[in-house]
């Protein structure tokens, strides 16, 4: 039988802190939990080794077997609906983030920049603007991180 997993307390908090530095295959798994993916359609996904890697992430808190008769689209786990494209112009919002990512902290936000940049719609620009928030965060502190969230994040 198949089992439907869900993120943890633990779980969502990792997604967004990292604070746990879960290796990359722990960490894609983690993402693709959402309450509605049973263990067969992770093994699709995950390969020949999801037993495991959801055993380890069950093992460590970070993901639970869905109580039975939980609703499938559990209400902790709803993200608000992506903002189309074609609302919200991503050009000078893209322009204007990467220009200010490599102000402040410099080449290392070459790789992000690109990623940025190749972004088409505002849910997968606004997931790279909060790693360029964080990035900032880390490297220029709270304040420079709260500024670029207002001028970048928060018009998403």
């Amino acid at each position: 039988m198949s089992t439907r997993y869900q993120k943890t307390d633990k779980g969502l908090a990792e997604i967004g802190t990292r604070a746990h530095r879960l290796p990359p295959r722990l960490r894609q798994a983690l993402i693709m939990v959402d309450g509605r993916k049973t263990s067969d359609d992770l093994r699709n996904l995950l390969g020949p080794a999801t037993d495991e890697i959801l055993q380890a992430l069950a093992a460590q808190g970070f993901i639970e077997a869905a109580a039975a008769g939980m609703p499938a689209y559990p209400a902790r786990q709803s993200s608000p609906a992506p903002v189309p494209a074609s609302i919200v112009d991503l050009g000078p919002i893209q322009r204007g983030s990467i220009r200010m990512l490599t102000d402040l902290i410099g080449p290392v936000a070459e790789g992000l920049a690109l990623k940025i940049e190749r972004a088409r719609t505002a849910a997968e620009l606004r997931v790279l603007l909060e790693l360029g928030r964080q990035s900032i965060r880390n490297t220029r502190g709270a304040a420079a991180a709260a500024e670029f969230g207002a001028r970048f994040i928060d018009v998403l």
